[in-house]
């Protein structure tokens, strides 16, 4: 139950994703830009500078065939 709650008061909730559905190009980038603009804190698209914070970079969706691994790494980058 206490994992419940956690899930249901986090932060990310303001931004809804329809994860159970494949999504075109343009509709991923547009909720990470949404995400930028909503977490600017915590998300941050555009390349790194010199003076480089910590980071995690997840990778999906590199390959044609990995239909559903975009959604994996929406539903990780969520979480983060």
């Amino acid at each position: 139950m206490k994992q419940l709650k956690w899930l249901h008061d986090a932060p990310f909730g303001k931004i809804s994703f329809n994860l159970g559905r494949y999504h075109s190009f343009a509709e991923i980038i547009n909720y990470m830009n949404a995400l930028a603009v909503t977490y600017p804190d915590r998300v941050r698209v555009g390349r790194p500078s010199e003076y480089r914070k910590p980071a995690i970079w997840i990778d999906g969706g590199i390959h044609a065939r990995e239909w559903v691994s975009p959604a994996v790494v929406l539903y990780m980058t969520e979480q983060v």
